[in-house]
């Protein structure tokens, strides 16, 4: 118990020494700092009366590591932001690949019915059997076909029966048009290509081209060339020209140009061809097409011209020709205004000539028609309507219509015109006309003129809001069911 009691003053004794001693250490550093003393590396130095030792911890000898990253400065260290020039946005690494130039700008799709056979080494597909293949906008179909991964060129053929005829065509369409062909050869990158015995449509005009050579997404050099508007394979009229260039969707201009008529030519030839192939509405040639009769002989029919005048006026010329003479000419002009009225006219002039000058059978007349359709529309004036269907002809107009088959037969026409008015919450309307009956074969023609209704609907004078009902046969009073009916028709007829 002894021994413990001296360790234990001991112990006490040596750390109030200790601490005395750091504390008198820590005052004088603190007083050195303030006097600014200093301490050089050649050892000792003294000033105002205290004396240290030389710093002996080495320096750093490691030099430091630059950023191997050119531009780029280390954003892992935190400094003042004072001092940080936030005008300067840190660069982010962005991953690049460069890609051929000769690569697909798409993912080529492609099906087959029967099957489908990739050679590695050729880079090639081929397709039997109801193949399709899309690239973008442009989508082919063909019986068989094959395609060149590496050229980016698709070959089609297509399929024939045991005769040798053409069962199954090529059928292409690049986004501008379409194209039914026998073979076809095509690179999808530049869009150019080789198509044979092709068959395109531009509006209402067909092409038929033994070869095809497209160089461009919207051009089509082609040579063995016939225009028509029949849409049979086998064309019954059109014309024929040796070379021809074709725009899509514009024009298509040939050269020297002769009409033919069920695969016999006519020996009419013209210098160059021009076929609008305009679509929309636009003012323009309207095409014709071949006709022949034994009456009239060959002739040409629809041929005019189209003019657009504004969005509410439109004009169409047209007329018909024959070798033995006889012409025709129309004019229809419509006319329209959204949600008030609409309507269009037809005059027509036709000179008829039929067998040669001096036969016993020789017939010759001129003969007119003139026709009106006029429709109003109930919302631009609720409760009144004007209308008309006028149809007056010369009596052998219709029978010199040797173009129209029924034509002939329709020997009785009619007319009216119609203007009716119903005043709103009011219990009167009226009804104004004019009709007209024509009979070409007895030539009686019948006007009636005018033709006035005015009426009013049934009228209850003593009938109140609520009806008194006898209680015991529950009928109504006889006073209250008195009502007003009247009607006027006044009608003046001319034969």
């Amino acid at each position: 118990m002894r021994k413990f009691k001296r360790i234990y003053h001991a112990v006490l004794l040596l750390t109030v020494i200790f601490l005395l001693t750091v504390s008198k250490q820590i005052g004088a550093i603190n007083f050195w700092g303030q006097r600014t003393a200093a301490v050089t590396e050649q050892g000792l130095t003294k000033k105002q009366g205290f004396s240290f030792l030389r710093d002996t911890i080495l320096k750093d000898t490691i030099p430091a590591i630059s950023d191997t990253i050119p531009g780029q400065k280390d954003t892992t260290l935190v400094g003042d932001s004072t001092f940080i020039d936030t005008s300067q946005k840190p660069r982010i690494d962005t991953f690049t690949l460069k890609i051929s130039k000769d690569t697909l700008s798409a993912p080529v799709v492609y099906s087959a019915q029967d099957s489908v056979i990739g050679l590695v080494q050729g880079k090639t597909i081929e397709l039997y059997g109801k193949a399709k293949t899309e690239y973008e906008t442009s989508s082919l179909e063909a019986p068989y076909m094959r395609l060149n991964q590496a050229t980016g060129i698709v070959t089609a053929v297509s399929g024939k029966d045991s005769t040798g005829a053409v069962s199954d065509y090529v059928k292409m369409n690049d986004g501008q048009s379409e194209y039914q062909s026998d073979s076809l050869k095509y690179n999808f990158k530049n869009q150019r290509g080789i198509i044979t015995g092709t068959i395109s449509q531009q509006g209402e005009m067909f092409v038929h081209s033994q070869l095809s050579k497209k160089v461009n997404e919207n051009t089509v050099y082609a040579s063995g060339n016939f225009f028509t508007t029949c849409n049979l394979d086998h064309p019954h009229f059109g014309f024929r020209a040796n070379r021809a260039k074709i725009v899509n969707k514009k024009l298509a201009v040939t050269g020297a140009v002769r009409p033919e008529f069920d695969s016999v030519p006519v020996p009419i030839y013209l210098p160059f061809g021009f076929y609008p192939l305009y679509q929309g509405r636009h003012s323009g040639v309207m095409a014709p097409s071949f006709e022949t009769n034994d009456q009239e002989g060959v002739g040409l029919s629809g041929l005019g011209y189209y003019l657009g005048i504004s969005d509410y006026w439109d004009v169409q010329f047209y007329g018909d020709i024959y070798s033995w003479g006889t012409w025709r000419l129309n004019a229809n002009p419509t006319y329209r205004k959204l949600y008030k009225y609409q309507g269009n006219l037809n005059f027509g002039i036709q000179s008829t000539r039929r067998n040669a000058k001096g036969d016993p059978d020789f017939y010759k007349s001129n003969t007119y028609s003139l026709g009106w359709s006029h429709s109003s529309d109930n919302r631009s004036r609720p409760g009144v309507n004007f209308g008309a269907n006028v149809n007056w002809s010369s009596t052998g107009y219709n029978r010199n219509l040797s173009n129209i088959p029924m034509a002939p037969y329709n020997n009785v026409l009619n007319s009216s015109i119609t203007y009716s008015k119903q005043w709103q919450d009011k219990p009167y309307n009226l009804t104004l006309a004019m009709n007209h009956s024509q009979n070409n074969n007895t030539r009686l023609m019948t006007i009636n003129f005018p033709t006035a209704n005015f009426a009013v609907t049934t009228v209850y004078p003593f009938q109140k809001k609520k009806a008194l009902v006898h209680p015991k046969n529950g009928m109504n009073n006889w006073v209250l069911v008195i009502l007003v009916v009247s009607e006027t028709i006044l009608t003046f007829m001319i034969r």
